[in-house]
């Protein structure tokens, strides 16, 4: 899962992205699995949500977020994309106006060079 952080008013970006080890482990926990059976965040108990929430807090960004450098981008005007699937190459979820077709399939920008 990564993002592109943009300031609009100057254009500047920087992509984050939570490593893969790290977005494998949350998407295998107790309350993803729980929102997985279609139990709103909001109901999940504490004694479950708070303990991904302090291990999260505790971490140092290293060791769960890939950070670029900050880009100057320019910000096109269009409507918003809403569905993804993971990259061919290095497994990201990425939207799907994002993806480019290569002889290894749909990849993400980075990994179509």
């Amino acid at each position: 899962m990564a993002f592109t952080l943009i300031e609009v008013k100057t254009g500047r970006a920087v992509r984050v992205s939570l490593k893969p080890g790290f977005f494998s482990q949350a998407l295998n926990s107790p309350f993803v699995q729980q929102r997985k059976a279609g139990v709103p965040p909001q109901d999940i108990p504490a004694a479950v949500a708070d303990p991904l929430i302090e291990k999260v807090l505790s971490l140092p960004e290293e060791n769960f977020l890939a950070i670029g450098a900050i880009v100057q981008l320019e910000l096109p005007k269009r409507k918003g994309v809403f569905e993804a699937e993971p990259c061919a190459k290095c497994g990201e979820l990425t939207f799907v106006d994002k993806l480019q077709e290569t002889a290894v399939g749909r990849v993400c920008i980075p990994c179509a060079g």
